[in-house]
């Protein structure tokens, strides 16, 4: 995975994803990422093991789902009553 270096996905580990900074020169940095994984395959192999470990693991519906449904319940508790 490819993605710019900017907001949410800034966050994502630089071993899951092949990060383009912004104000970069941002058709170079794609351009060397693709011959990267095109010519190295156990690189190749490792980022896509790790991007799909990362998914599995953070970006599980479940799991996203008991992440809001705990923040509402603690910003709930944080409402004084009858505000």
């Amino acid at each position: 995975m490819i993605v710019n270096d900017l907001g949410s996905f800034a966050e994502v580990p630089d071993d899951v994803a092949l990060k383009v900074e912004v104000d970069g020169d941002q058709a170079g940095e794609v351009g060397g990422h693709l011959i990267r994984l095109a010519e190295d395959p156990d690189f190749k192999a490792f980022v896509e093991r790790r991007a799909r470990e990362y998914a599995a693991e953070f970006l599980d519906q479940r799991r996203c789902r008991d992440l809001y449904v705990t923040v509402a319940a603690e910003s709930r508790d944080l409402v004084p009553a009858g505000a």
